[in-house]
């Protein structure tokens, strides 16, 4: 079965394919222009296309992920779990994370389960409110640096 993954933010949307096989088809990063389920419903579309005769699982993630979640009554993934099986399934030998979003940041600390052998969220720290704007302030410092984006 493909797995149909969308981070949905303040800012950007992103998506990816997962396949059977283990491979990923990348869609470009959207920006959302203050339209998410805009936004979402034009990636719908494309997995669609692509896809029109099979199922495909959804997974739905960010803080306007969940807006579009509940507009298609349906649950949403909480950004540390996402993260965090992205981890385990990709990076396995990373212990810690750091996403810096446009409207909050996230440190998300990892260790082994002794049991499992996959990795758990041992701590997590949440950029509080106040420092939004973060994405705004990258932006800057990456065209006064001459980095063409810092969205790769």
């Amino acid at each position: 079965m493909v797995r149909a993954g969308l981070d949905i933010g303040s800012d950007t949307v992103k998506a990816v394919l997962c396949f059977p096989d283990g491979s990923l088809q990348r869609f470009p990063i959207r920006r959302v222009h203050a339209r998410p389920l805009s936004r979402a419903k034009e990636l719908f579309e494309e997995i669609l296309q692509i896809f029109a005769e099979e199922e495909v699982l959804l997974g739905l993630t960010g803080s306007g992920g969940v807006a579009v979640a509940s507009a298609l009554g349906v649950g949403a993934v909480d950004e540390p779990v996402a993260l965090t099986a992205a981890v385990n399934r990709f990076l396995p030998e990373v212990r810690a994370l750091i996403e810096m979003g446009r409207e909050c940041q996230k440190l998300l600390l990892f260790e082994r389960d002794e049991k499992t052998g996959k990795l758990v969220l041992s701590d997590i720290d949440l950029g509080d409110r106040c420092a939004a704007g973060g994405g705004a302030f990258l932006e800057h410092m990456a065209a006064r640096l001459n980095f063409g984006s810092i969205e790769s």
